[in-house]
């Protein structure tokens, strides 16, 4: 949480957001699986420009989004990485084992 705070405290005036600062944040978020806020932030970085490399693609990937919207992020990719489809892959299998047995208590977040 603290890395997207500080993230959309940058004044564009000032210090522009650029692709690493997008990236650490994701990461960040990616190291918590908090697919939600990892997603806002790899699309936000549309609004001032900033093209989304392959390592803000794979720490979203790897923040486990649900298996629709990790398939989606591999559509907007130029050319995924073996490291991003890796991931991609893992995320697609647990959501197969999700909807068959429930959720994982490691990656259940309540907030």
């Amino acid at each position: 949480e603290a890395a997207v705070k500080i993230l959309a405290s940058m004044k564009p005036e000032l210090l522009k957001p650029h692709a690493e600062a997008f990236g650490a944040a994701i990461a960040a978020c990616e190291s918590s699986s908090y697919w939600a806020p990892a997603l806002s932030l790899l699309y936000a970085m549309r609004l001032p420009s900033v093209e989304a490399d392959v390592v803000a693609f794979t720490s979203a990937i790897g923040a486990r989004p649900p298996w629709p919207w990790t398939l989606r992020l591999l559509q907007n990719m130029a050319a995924p990485s073996l490291l991003c489809l890796g991931a991609a892959a893992i995320a697609c299998s647990d959501a197969c084992v999700v909807e068959s047995t429930g959720p994982p208590a490691s990656r259940t977040h309540l907030s």
